[in-house]
């Protein structure tokens, strides 16, 4: 129901004002006569509380994909900064068979901006899967990064899984498996 009225209200906007339509037509003669005319904006009106209802409030799914494709956004300008924000303290990443800490790995992707062996030019992600339970979330999404180097230009699409925890209002990122190479 949340999803319907938050996160996809386009189907119960047009009902509504399809219903207010309905009562145009019904009571279209009557309207003048016997002052009904504002009973047929209720459905109109009510599509539009709930236009703006749905874009204020901001659901937790809709809290992980903005964070995502802000992720995004800004790893594809080369700016990581992003990442010190996101990650929790204890973050951890599985990498070659290790977990590597929050500060190994921000300390590794400064190295390698810093060297600029490899500028990823683009990064663009699709969500797979997303799911949410109390406090925790679990996202499977495939990122495509452009990446220039000496050598020439690469596309590199990894499938990642992301643990998420929401602290307060927010969602951090916790923990990452190791992403896997996908061949196109």
């Amino acid at each position: 129901m949340s999803e319907l009225l938050f996160e996809n209200p386009l189907y119960l906007i047009l009902t509504l004002i399809g219903g207010s339509a309905l009562l145009y037509m019904k009571w279209k003669g009557a309207l003048l006569e016997e002052n009904r005319f504002w009973k047929m904006l209720i459905p109109a009106i009510l599509a539009g509380v709930i236009f703006l209802i749905s874009h204020i409030v901001i659901t937790d799914k809709e809290a992980i994909i903005k964070a995502s494709n802000k992720i995004s956004t800004e790893i594809g300008q080369n700016n990581y900064s992003i990442l010190k924000k996101i990650l929790k303290p204890e973050f951890t990443i599985e990498y070659k068979s290790q977990k590597v800490t929050k500060d190994d790995f921000l300390k590794l992707l400064d190295e390698l901006q810093s060297e600029q062996k490899a500028i990823i030019t683009r990064m663009t992600i699709k969500l797979n899967k997303l799911s949410i339970k109390d406090k925790k979330a679990v996202t499977d999404f495939n990122s495509t990064m452009f990446i220039d180097t000496s050598e020439g230009m690469y596309r590199l699409v990894l499938n990642w899984k992301i643990y998420w925890e929401k602290e307060g209002n927010y969602w951090l990122i916790s923990k990452s498996d190791e992403p896997k190479q996908l061949f196109f």
